[in-house]
């Protein structure tokens, strides 16, 4: 993969981690921790930590911004097969 594709993939993990965990969602696909795993080896350890920051951050913005249930749903919508309830 290359770098700037992997960024993007890390961040997105970021953000759908978090959307995980706050919007309760039950699966989270073994491809995308796949796929930021070996992303992680691409940019380095440290690029990696502060683009997981990244999108942790952009879903804690979209969350304060709009209700967790806008947000939760909009994941969903826009992340297929990466979230699920």
């Amino acid at each position: 993969m290359r770098r700037a594709q992997c960024k993007g993939i890390i961040k997105a993990h970021g953000m759908l981690t978090r959307a995980q965990f706050q919007c309760n969602f039950g699966k989270y696909s073994t491809d995308m921790l796949e796929d930021a795993n070996k992303c992680a080896a691409v940019v380095g350890d440290a690029a990696a930590k502060d683009l997981l920051g990244e999108g942790m951050d952009t879903f804690d913005w979209n969350e304060q911004k709009r209700v967790i249930t806008t947000c939760a749903a909009r994941c969903l919508r826009t992340s297929p097969g990466i979230v699920a309830k």
